[in-house]
């Protein structure tokens, strides 16, 4: 139950669709792909995050970016034990079955970005300052 709870939470943190603060102009040619190397260019997970949520499209293309922002958020993920890994999988895996029965790139977007806030959740809980 406490795993549905951290979910839900996550999922409604998601990104407010704003293509109008995206660095990027949009629509333009190769929209996806500049909007992936900014955000693999970018100095932390917290500003290749901020680009991926500003950039979102609601629809299929943001799997793409927010594969790029999990990506560069991993970068600075420390190694982690075994025992958060296995809290990190099932996490992300309550991600995966959420939207599973749900068909439409809208809910792949909003599955891409569940499994952003997963990562940011455990890159924040791991990189703390004590």
């Amino acid at each position: 139950m406490k795993i549905f709870i951290l979910i839900s939470a996550l999922t409604l943190s998601s990104a407010a669709f704003s293509v109008e603060q995206c660095p990027v102009e949009f629509p333009s040619e190769n929209y996806l792909e500049n909007v992936g190397k900014l955000i693999t260019e970018s100095d932390s997970c917290y500003s290749a995050s901020e680009i991926a949520d500003a950039c979102a499209l609601g629809a299929g293309g943001d799997v793409f970016t927010v594969g790029k922002a999990i990506s560069r958020c991993e970068r600075d993920m420390p190694v982690m034990s075994k025992t958060d890994a296995s809290m990190y999988a099932t996490l992300n895996d309550k991600c995966s079955e959420k939207y599973s029965t749900m068909e439409g790139s809208m809910y792949r977007s909003m599955e891409a970005f569940c499994h952003l806030q997963v990562t940011r959740l455990f890159l924040s809980l791991l990189t703390r300052e004590e």
